[in-house]
């Protein structure tokens, strides 16, 4: 059962930024059903801030965003999407072995970053946009195979730059 609460102080939210919050918190309870905590947005001069605070023992998230209204929830939703895929794999395991080698181990990477000789670096990303894309990776700690995740597929532009959505298709294919 998730003891999460989503609160706007100090002002009336637009409905968009509503739904798109209440969305991203009802994704999180979806796929950590124990989590608990607080995402408390509030209006700063030009921009929102978002102060996220949320344990799924034994991690815990401590987050401040400050961001226009226009990225924010898509950014609270990446950290979102991070956590909660940690989360579970520290708790459940990862679903299976290494495809490659049959290794059970694996080290996680969130933020695959280029350029590690520079300070911070960019992160790794498939550019489309200038924050769409942000790659984490899973990595067998036996035969170094690399599973990649991207931190936003929601922000993925499906029909441009030649991307297209596929989709899974149960049974036997057809011979």
């Amino acid at each position: 059962m998730n003891d999460l609460v989503l609160r706007f102080e100090g002002f009336e939210p637009e409905e968009g930024l509503r739904r798109s919050a209440e969305a991203a918190v009802k994704a999180l309870c979806a796929r950590v059903p124990d989590a608990r905590g607080q995402i408390v947005f509030s209006r700063l001069w030009l921009s929102l801030r978002a102060v996220v605070n949320i344990e799924v023992s034994p991690r815990r998230l401590e987050v401040t965003l400050e961001e226009d209204d226009a990225v924010i929830v898509a950014r609270m939703l990446i950290r979102l999407r991070r956590f909660a895929r940690l989360a579970r794999w520290e708790r459940q395991g990862v679903e299976r072995p290494c495809g490659f080698c049959d290794c059970a181990r694996f080290v996680y990477v969130p933020r695959v970053r280029q350029d590690t000789e520079n300070a911070g670096g960019r992160p790794l990303q498939i550019l489309f946009a200038a924050s769409c894309g942000e790659m984490d990776a899973l990595v067998c700690a036996e035969c170094g195979h690399v599973e990649w995740f991207v931190s936003d597929p929601d922000e993925l532009p499906v029909g441009a730059h030649g991307t297209t959505e596929l989709h899974h298709r149960p049974g036997a294919p057809y011979r």
